[in-house]
């Protein structure tokens, strides 16, 4: 579902995409015609694998035609505008696919980025694509006395019937072994560079972030943003929110920590001036009296080289944008009950309605209004629109 809100925030027009027994929503960009391209995912049958979609409205909110991006079975993850009034779209198994403003694809061309979350344009008309790959490694040691051991595999045969397996009888004291590891799992950022034919220019790897979310090509050079380990090394929900910027040829030129954040939750940057702008949603290792941990969105202000210049705390959700007067928009669901920040779900909560916040650029209220298209049950995604409105891309459930 796409809503176009204007400047005030009332609403102008409401679409519903509704292609399959199951649509996602994940990207939406403002195109030069004024239009709009949506990407996703469509299933022809309820839990079926979905194939990667994308969507053309005009500037109306009129479906002027929809495609399948490949004829495989993924998710378009991310789509960006291209220089001919066209558009590129990243599939979730790193597939870049340029296609002509009627929907006609010019060129494809597989990344091998396994888990592709990012894309951009860049000033020559090329693209920069990024996510994450992940490598077993082989290993010697064991994961510690007390872990449960796998029971024995007897097998038995009657007459000519086939070979059956059976379990061994469980045994009757508990059993602490040691059970030999034999691969990690290592997790690496990923960026390809292609110029404007597909071709592959360059084909990076790196260990911080090792999880690539975000990024942006500027005045100020190619930015990346993405996780780095869990705090201490060990499984939690705070994990560095790193940066990581890169020299042309895609050599890394420094790392440093911007914050703390949880996986999943969407980063966006874009590049500002002689540097560039970050907006997360930070989590403390610290918690609340109710168990529940603090978390609130920041935009935080990076130089040149990736490093934190000012942090300022947003009042809204992670749907946020930057508008251009130096404010911010955002899409969500207020604060209810023990929680302290704003949700991008309903998680079918009955009553949840999103509230659209406009803020100014100290982050004061400038209007709150209650969006009455729904039911909605997430926000993917809020742009401001060159006419100085808003468009917000969401899913609505099905009930």
């Amino acid at each position: 579902m796409v809503l176009k809100l204007a400047p005030d925030g009332s609403t102008v027009w409401t679409r519903v995409i509704d292609r399959g027994s199951d649509d996602t929503a994940e990207d939406l960009v403002e195109l030069p015609d004024g239009g709009y391209a949506v990407t996703g995912g469509s299933s022809d049958a309820r839990f079926a694998p979905p194939q990667p979609l994308l969507v053309r409205l005009s500037p109306d909110g009129a479906i002027v035609w929809d495609r399948p991006v490949t004829d495989g079975f993924d998710v378009a993850n991310a789509v960006v505008p291209a220089g001919d009034g066209g558009t590129a779209v990243l599939t979730g198994n790193g597939t870049v696919v340029r296609l002509d403003p009627d929907g006609r694809m010019l060129w494809a061309r597989a990344t091998g980025i396994p888990e592709a979350h990012a894309l951009d344009a860049t000033a020559d008309g090329g693209f920069i694509a990024g996510g994450r790959i992940t490598y077993e490694v082989p290993v010697n040691r064991t994961d510690g006395p007390g872990t449960v051991a796998r029971l024995p595999v007897i097998t038995t045969e009657i007459g000519d019937a086939p070979v059956l397996a059976a379990a061994a009888s469980r045994p009757t004291t508990p059993q602490l072994v040691e059970i030999p590891r034999r691969f990690d799992h290592v997790q690496r950022a990923m960026v390809v560079r292609l110029d404007a034919d597909g071709g592959i220019a360059w084909e990076r790897q790196y260990d911080d972030p090792d999880w690539l979310k975000s990024l942006a090509d500027g005045p100020a050079g190619l930015i990346v943003a993405g996780y780095g380990d869990t705090i201490n090394g060990r499984w939690g929900i705070a994990h560095p929110l790193l940066a990581l910027r890169l020299l042309p040829d895609g050599t890394p030129a420094g790392v440093s920590q911007i914050d703390t954040t949880s996986v999943g939750d969407p980063v966006w940057i874009r590049p500002d001036g002689a540097g560039y702008r970050v907006l997360y949603q930070n989590t403390s290792r610290a918690l609340t009296a109710e168990g529940f941990y603090l978390m609130n969105v920041v935009d935080a202000v990076l130089d040149r080289d990736g490093c934190v210049l000012e942090q300022r705390p947003i009042d809204g959700s992670i749907a946020v944008t930057w508008t251009t007067d130096g404010g911010y928009f955002s899409v969500g669901i207020p604060p209810v009950g023990n929680s302290s920040w704003y949700d991008t779900m309903t998680y079918n909560s009955a009553g949840a309605t999103f509230h659209a916040r406009r803020l100014d650029s100290a982050g004061r209220l400038v209007w709150d209004r209650v969006l009455p298209a729904g039911p909605l049950g997430r926000v993917t995604k809020v742009v401001q629109t060159t006419d100085g409105g808003y468009a917000v891309l969401a899913e609505k459930q099905n009930r």
